[in-house]
């Protein structure tokens, strides 16, 4: 067989094939062996019904499309409105770019500040502040606000603003700027810097913000507390507080004020106090020119017990009658402990008026506070001052006085009830000095200073001395000399007096009184003087010079010179003075005697320095010496 032939009998063959299984289908789908199965409700019959399908479009499917297009899906819509959105990036874009770029932006200002980030307390901090314009674009109206906190412990925001004017693209700008800078030592101070400034077009109000640090290395007020950190328990204490600027610069309305701790009881303080008991107001006060207050009071309790004292200076809230802001703040604590040798001066203040030429007596009580005998004991006393007079220093009870030391020591080798003292034991030992002459002292403060120690030897022991160093101490303040002298006068003063020299029966005669006060020193406070005229005598009313304060009451015939402040006197031969025109109309009763015309007359005031009360009396002033002559009532 060809091949030819045996191909197309194989075609024929798969042919074949395919008819047979297409066939089999044909028979598979109208077989009916499982038409009994089918459920007769599921089994639909065919309808007959014929349907007129129109060959062409109605007016009514036009309708559709066109409400089809007018009403679009949320796909639609998405769709288009990220069309347009692109549309409108791409002109922005352009537009933009053929403008170069046109938009402001703070990333394109550089503001650096420079200075330094620790400064000491009253210094001035100074400050480099650069500002760049990178912008394409002018940056206008711009100011530099400058905002930092000027309290102390509280804040108290404050602010400078400097104008800057228009800032032009590319443009640098360098601004100076010096801020006094106050605080505690160790504060930390945010200064903070915002660049305000509008563009053309807008009103909007863009900011630029840069934030510095200042580190304060010391506080603008130096303080320094002078006082032991020990004290006997129910004993007089004293503390000295000294204030200065730590800067140049002088700084003004200055207090201090003084938290006490409970068992304190405040005696007295040197200058005194403005406001309480506690509240010091200093003025302005620069480096040259310190202030140091005194305080003096009784600590009371009980062994091993602390007290806190707590200082604050700053500026003087006159509202408040308070310290605010507070550039600094100091704490001092205070532990009692009672030694085991005691010595007290006996003496109820720290500070003791004396006067010149005056002989002063000093008491030192010791005792033992232990409960075991103490031997060998010793007492030593200081002596200092502008008023210390060497010479007159006189030692008893067995006191030996070192004068090239300024020191007396009391010991047992001259005083034998130093030898042993048993538990609660207690003892004395005095001596007394002459202040110095005030014309012979020079320096503002004339005072002695009196300063205690005592030490001894517990009998338990074989060696060991246990010695209290300046247990106790005393300031004696030689205070001024205030005088008065009164005479009577005639024919000499600024009054043309009336009648005749020698008084007559019947007639009055007028004549001066005459006071002069003296002070040689410091100044007396609250200085007056009183007179009661005697029978007879009238006020007349007239005074001289005329700015002098002088009354007279009728139903007393007291006359009152209200004198206030006495001052030192300018000159040997300048001093305060008045006087008073009086008159006299004698009776027939006082015929040849000389007239008294006042018993007595009375100064007083107090001595600003130490304290003291300055009191003198004068005799009766009578008529038996005026103008050389002496006066007795005649006919």
């Amino acid at each position: 067989m060809l091949p030819d032939d045996n191909e197309e009998s194989i075609g024929k063959k798969n042919n074949e094939k395919r008819v047979d299984r297409i066939e089999a289908l044909k028979q598979r789908l109208i077989a009916t062996k499982d038409i009994k199965n089918i459920r007769p409700d599921k089994v639909h019959k065919l309808t007959t019904e014929a349907f007129n399908v129109p060959k062409e479009w109605s007016s009514n499917g036009t309708d559709v499309m066109k409400k089809n297009l007018k009403h679009p899906t949320f796909f639609k819509k998405f769709f288009m409105f990220s069309f347009f959105a692109l549309i409108a990036s791409l002109a922005f874009a352009y537009v933009y770019l053929s403008n170069g770029g046109n938009v402001v932006t703070n990333k394109k200002i550089d503001l650096e500040v420079l200075g330094n980030s620790f400064v000491s307390g009253g210094e001035k901090a100074n400050f480099d502040i650069i500002i760049v314009n990178k912008n394409s674009v002018n940056l206008e109206l711009a100011s530099l606000l400058i905002k930092y906190d000027k309290g102390v412990g509280a804040k108290i925001p404050a602010s400078d603003r400097i104008q800057i004017g228009t800032i032009l693209p590319g443009e640098t700008k360098r601004l100076p700027y010096v801020l006094p800078v106050i605080g505690q030592e160790g504060d930390i101070k945010d200064i903070v810097f915002d660049l305000e400034y509008r563009i053309s077009g807008s009103n909007a109000l863009f900011v630029k913000t840069i934030t510095n640090q200042i580190t304060l290395r010391s506080s603008v007020l130096g303080i320094g507390i002078d006082a032991s950190s020990v004290s006997s328990p129910n004993q007089p204490f004293t503390m000295k507080v000294s204030l200065s600027p730590n800067g140049s610069e002088t700084l003004k309305n200055i207090a201090l004020k003084v938290e006490y701790p409970t068992g304190f009881t405040f005696r007295n303080a040197s200058p005194g106090t403005f406001s309480g008991n506690n509240i010091w107001y200093l003025g302005d006060i620069t480096s040259a020119t310190p202030q140091t207050i005194s305080i003096t009071g009784d600590i009371n309790g009980f062994n091993d017990e602390e007290r806190v004292f707590r200082f604050y200076a700053g500026e003087f809230d006159r509202t408040n009658n308070d310290v605010s802001p507070v550039y600094v703040s100091k704490i001092h604590s205070v532990i009692l402990n009672k030694p085991f040798l005691s010595a007290k001066i006996n003496e109820d203040t720290a500070i003791i008026p004396i006067q010149s030429g005056q002989t002063v007596p000093v008491t030192i009580i010791w005792q033992n506070n232990t409960e075991q005998s103490i031997r060998d004991i010793e007492i030593t006393a200081n002596l200092s001052g502008t008023a210390y007079d060497r010479t007159t220093i006189d030692p008893r009870d067995g006191g030996e006085f070192y004068d090239d030391r300024g020191m007396i020591i009391w010991d047992n080798r001259t005083n034998d009830g130093l030898s042993l003292a048993n538990s609660g034991e207690s003892g004395s030992v005095t001596f007394s000095f002459v202040p110095k002459s005030p014309v012979l002292i020079t320096a503002p403060n004339k005072e002695v200073s009196v300063t205690v120690s005592i030490k001894g030897t517990p009998v338990d022991s074989v060696s060991e001395i246990k010695e209290v160093t300046s247990i106790d101490s005393r300031i004696y303040k030689l205070g001024t000399t205030a005088s008065l002298d009164q005479s009577v006068t005639y024919s000499s003063g600024p009054f043309k007096n009336l009648g005749t020299l020698q008084p007559k029966i019947g007639a009055i005669s007028s004549y001066t009184l005459h006071w002069t006060l003296s002070n040689t020193d410091s100044l007396v406070g609250g200085t007056i003087v009183r007179a009661t005229l005697n029978k007879n005598f009238e006020w007349l009313g007239e005074t001289s010079p005329n700015g002098e304060n002088v009354s007279y009451n009728p139903a007393s015939r007291e006359i009152i010179w209200n004198v206030g402040d006495l001052s030192k006197n300018p000159a040997p031969n300048i001093r305060r003075q008045v006087f008073l025109k009086i008159g006299l109309n004698a009776k027939q009763a006082q015929f040849g005697e000389v007239p008294t015309i006042v018993d007595r007359t009375v100064l007083s005031g107090t001595d600003t320095v130490n304290g003291s009360q300055i009191n003198q009396n004068k005799g009766a002033l009578k008529l038996n010496s005026v103008d050389g002559s002496e006066i007795r009532v005649g006919k």
